[in-house]
């Protein structure tokens, strides 16, 4: 089953012929805040300071390019399930941000996920390289943003 909005968000969920649930995966479009200024003040007090040049110049970039981005977030496969339907989630996401525009997808991913992702054609970024969008809107609030053990990963999307 596939369900899509025209905000911005994507969402799919795999079900089998018993009706359970065995993962699921949605695409946010960010863009940069209405509150940029004050939110930006915010992050860069709160990130590691030799990180502060790279992400104050990335910022400013976002800001002057548009700033919108495409992230895959809430991927989930049952236990049960895995060996492919993670996978198979992740190209379905990919697919949909390409058929919106989107060049790039990323995506924060933990250790465990991030084989998957790396099958699916992502690319580890650097630790400084997190998009701006995403650290304006989710990691500027975060309590452990000095000791987040999420990698970025980043799909090219052009074909």
């Amino acid at each position: 089953m596939v369900n899509g909005s025209s905000d911005g968000t994507f969402f799919s969920v795999v079900r089998y012929h018993d009706n359970l649930v065995v993962g699921c995966v949605s695409v946010v479009e960010y863009g940069m805040p209405s509150d940029f200024d004050s939110l930006r003040t915010r992050l860069l007090g709160r990130l590691p300071t030799k990180n502060i040049p790279r992400h104050f110049d990335a910022l400013q970039q976002a800001t002057e390019n548009g700033g919108k981005i495409a992230e895959l977030r809430s991927l989930a496969v049952d236990p049960d399930y895995r060996g492919g339907t993670g996978v198979s989630l992740i190209e379905m996401a990919k697919q949909h941000a390409r058929t919106r525009g989107y060049d790039r997808l990323y995506a924060l991913v933990n250790a465990e996920a991030y084989k998957s992702f790396e099958r699916a054609g992502f690319r580890k970024l650097k630790d400084d390289e997190r998009p701006p969008q995403k650290l304006l809107k989710d990691c500027v609030g975060c309590s452990i943003i000095h000791m987040c053990n999420e990698v970025t990963v980043v799909a090219d999307l052009a074909s």
